[in-house]
């Protein structure tokens, strides 16, 4: 549906031109639900701005359905917008129009019927959950409502593609929840291609299909959910990933109080990370009937990331030097991560590892 080719977006100031995006190559499939994330001035809105052409690439191509919109003159662009709806982070709705008012003003020049111009408003709004609201305005509804209402008329004219610009960053974490839902519903009902945009880690675990990673204007990192959660590569990423899971922080506020969870001199602590059917296997009593060790779970954590069960565990294993070197050997064996903490090493160095 997207394939962004070598984008380069260089901008004049008076100190210089600077490359707010640098040499970019994405290709985002029909029907897919794609997040690009990044701190401040990392590029990621100028690069998705591309995708619709507000912002026009200094270089490279924008092909969007097969069109090079690079190559084509602003009436034929015009007509592609229509069918790249945008929703925003301040909603930028027309406060002086009622709800209806707002999600109508894109069909202004639609061959649409009267009749059926209210029928579309209608549906849509009963798509977003606000048909009781119709005649209300802006001001009397809540953040999720006023985005909802955005959704709403980002839809009005049957688009393919849904660019969301840090669309849930004013909303509390509830609305937020709420209005992932609403855009994984629209996704799936209408098949749209939908493209967000966030600072959020928690935001791309909760919605995506696949992410960029962008860092200084190039993407530095690219994956599947599943990929990039279990198995990181750049520093950004891992930094991302701490900030949406509670796993790095439990598993350290655990090692650094050992004395609360009796761990002695010669126990061997370990993380264990496993994934799919793995996740459910009776790992701790295996090792106790096989091994003859005493496995202690200090942590324990699991999630879903693209409907696969992820799992992590912290355990200290305590038993014969041999007999927890064979625990530690049928671990690993079984196609499941195990890292081993040096204790006196994780502490020498403040407590991270």
């Amino acid at each position: 549906m997207i394939d962004l080719k070598d984008i380069t977006v260089t901008f004049d100031t008076p100190n210089g031109p600077v490359n707010a995006v640098k040499d970019v190559s994405v290709s985002i499939g029909a029907g897919e639900i794609y997040g690009v994330i990044g701190y401040s001035g990392a590029g990621k809105s100028t690069l998705v701005r591309t995708i619709n052409m507000l912002q026009e690439p200094t270089q490279g191509s924008v092909i969007v359905n097969d069109k090079d919109l690079t190559e084509m003159p602003i009436q034929g662009l015009r007509q592609v917008r229509k069918k790249i709806g945008m929703i925003f982070q301040h909603f930028n709705l027309m406060n002086a129009r009622t709800v209806a008012g707002n999600v109508a003003y894109p069909l202004k020049h639609s061959d649409l019927s009267r009749q059926e111009k209210e029928d579309k408003i209608n549906s849509l709004l009963e798509l977003v959950g606000l048909a009781d609201k119709a005649n209300a305005y802006p001001s009397q509804l809540s953040g999720g409502q006023k985005q909802r209402v955005a959704i709403a008329r980002a839809l009005a004219n049957d688009p393919d593609i849904l660019l969301c610009d840090e669309a849930t960053s004013a909303l509390d974490p509830k609305t937020t929840q709420s209005i992932l839902e609403l855009l994984k519903d629209v996704n799936q009902s209408l098949g749209l291609t939908v493209v967000i945009i966030t600072h959020e880690m928690s935001v791309i675990k909760e919605i995506c299909n696949r992410v960029a990673v962008m860092e200084d204007g190039h993407v530095i990192e690219e994956g599947t959910i599943f990929d990039i959660f279990s198995n990181p590569q750049a520093e950004l990423t891992k930094n991302f990933i701490e900030s949406a899971s509670p796993i790095e922080k439990g598993i350290q506020k655990v090692l650094n109080h050992p004395e609360l969870l009796n761990i002695g001199p010669n126990d061997r602590v370990l993380r264990i990370s496993f994934a799919g059917a793995s996740t459910g296997d009776p790992l701790i009593s295996m090792l106790a009937e096989r091994f003859a060790v005493r496995a202690n779970i200090l942590f324990g954590n699991v999630e879903i990331l693209q409907n696969t069960p992820v799992g992590t565990l912290l355990i200290s294993m305590e038993g014969e030097a041999g007999d927890v070197q064979k625990a530690i050997d049928f671990i690993n064996g079984q196609g499941i991560s195990a890292y081993e903490y040096d204790l006196e090493e994780y502490f020498q160095e403040g407590g991270k590892a």
